[in-house]
């Protein structure tokens, strides 16, 4: 049977399985790669404080650790909750009034430097660097992931059939395009902000789409173009 039977909320290109089986696998999947990345970066930067001497190699190799171990821990909860949990340091950001996106983004990058930076400062050997450089691509790879994931579930849900099918807001768009198009604002929006009950809107100023992101909805939020386009957005969403 195609698509389960319902060809409006699902897509099966290939005929192997409905994309709502990805889609509910997709925390589980995110989580782990978090997990590893955060648990890699802590034992890489652990080491490397092991073998360190002085002040200032040591304190970014702890500050490493802690930040790899908040990944890893974030990346469990993930998966035990099933819903995307952002790690604490970015909690941290958000709290600031730093958009999710962001602040998903800086913690990566941080990430990544003391990953890097921490083996920069001291050379200890090639196996060290190796396993300094793994955590960084890790952590960056699986943020990419969640953004995919995320679009997948929006584009899965109402508004495709609403603002694709019905209202015709995306001309010619198949439910991929409309995907791929909702992953490429998330990963590099015009704006963004912090909404109402744990929601984060997104504008982008080419296509003139609004994207709301909606972690305790069933289909992860929607996307739509709002004919009031960027006054909508700076006025009315809230």
């Amino acid at each position: 049977m195609y698509a389960n039977g319902d060809p409006i909320n699902f897509n099966d290109p290939d005929g192997r399985c409905a994309s709502a089986v990805f889609k509910a696998s997709g925390p589980t999947i995110f989580g782990t790669m978090q997990a590893y990345g955060g648990y890699a970066a802590a034992g890489s930067a652990a080491a490397l404080a092991a073998v360190s001497t002085g002040v200032l190699v040591p304190a970014a190799a702890i500050g490493g650790v802690v930040l790899g171990m908040d990944q890893c821990v974030a990346g469990i909860r993930t998966v035990w909750s099933g819903n995307y949990i952002d790690s604490g340091f970015s909690q941290i950001l958000q709290s600031t009034g730093m958009s999710s996106v962001y602040a998903n983004w800086t913690d990566s990058a941080v990430s990544m430097v003391c990953s890097m930076g921490t083996t920069a400062l001291k050379h200890v050997g090639k196996e060290v660097v190796t396993q300094a450089s793994r955590p960084a691509t890790s952590s960056v790879s699986a943020l990419l992931l969640k953004n995919k994931l995320i679009a997948e579930k929006i584009s899965g849900g109402h508004s495709y059939a609403k603002h694709v099918i019905l209202q015709k807001e995306f001309p010619g768009f198949s439910r991929r395009q409309f995907e791929s198009h909702i992953r490429n604002i998330l990963n590099n929006p015009s704006e963004m902000k912090n909404l109402s009950k744990g929601r984060t809107g997104y504008w982008d100023e080419i296509s003139e789409t609004v994207i709301v992101r909606n972690p305790f909805a069933k289909d992860g939020g929607t996307a739509f173009r709002p004919t009031t386009k960027k006054e909508f957005y700076d006025g009315s969403l809230k």
